[in-house]
């Protein structure tokens, strides 16, 4: 991953005093809303804590502007912030909201999130296409991954409740069986009529396309 250098201030001579002091104004800004966006990943949890999993679904839906499956980005992204220490927080603030965002899915191993953060701390200016592609090509433990199903899986399995997920679990069994085939052509039927249905709404494909956008 390479990082953005410093911008040759030579090129615009008596600026260089002004247009320092607007970068270092974005780059206030892009902490606060990161800060902004712990602060409500940490209020949607007390929520999904007050409520089983289907009434805060329907609560997300009704009470706030985000889709069940940004509300999960807000929640991963404060329930990170929450494992990290003082000065790991503080770096993770100074990246943009997307890029948090990012570093906060489940399939990112503590020693990608590390690695991120260290930059961070030696001053790297990282911005989200920069972080996207390190994310993506790191695994669980840091090793190359090509493979997105283990995300695509984590996204399903986080939209159903308990009896649901009993449910697919019997359904399917331990071992791949002859389900498995007509499972996911029927799966893939369904995204597709679902996101041209009248609802138009089509959450799971939105949210499939939000994370390898």
């Amino acid at each position: 991953m390479t990082t953005r250098g410093s911008f040759d201030y030579s090129r615009v001579p008596g600026l260089e005093a002004e247009l320092r002091a607007l970068a270092d104004a974005v780059g206030e800004g892009t902490k606060q809303q990161t800060q902004a966006g712990v602060a409500t990943g940490h209020t949607l949890l007390l929520a999904k804590s007050m409520l089983d999993h289907g009434t805060f679904l329907d609560w997300c839906n009704r009470e706030t502007p985000y889709s069940p499956a940004m509300a999960q980005n807000y929640m991963r992204l404060a329930k990170l912030f929450h494992d990290l220490d003082g000065e790991s927080r503080d770096n993770l603030c100074l990246l943009p909201l997307t890029g948090a965002f990012q570093l906060a899915q489940p399939w990112v191993g503590e020693n990608v999130v590390a690695e991120i953060l260290e930059r961070v701390r030696r001053g790297e200016r990282l911005t989200v296409e920069m972080i996207r592609a390190f994310v993506g090509t790191k695994g669980e433990a840091g090793e190359p991954a090509s493979d997105p199903s283990p995300q695509m899986v984590n996204l399903i399995v986080d939209a159903l409740d308990a009896q649901r997920k009993r449910q697919l679990s019997k359904f399917l069994g331990r071992k791949p069986g002859k389900h498995d085939r007509a499972f996911m052509k029927a799966l893939r039927s369904g995204l597709v009529r679902h996101d041209h249905g009248s609802d138009g709404r089509g959450n799971l494909l939105i949210a499939h396309q939000q994370i390898v956008a």
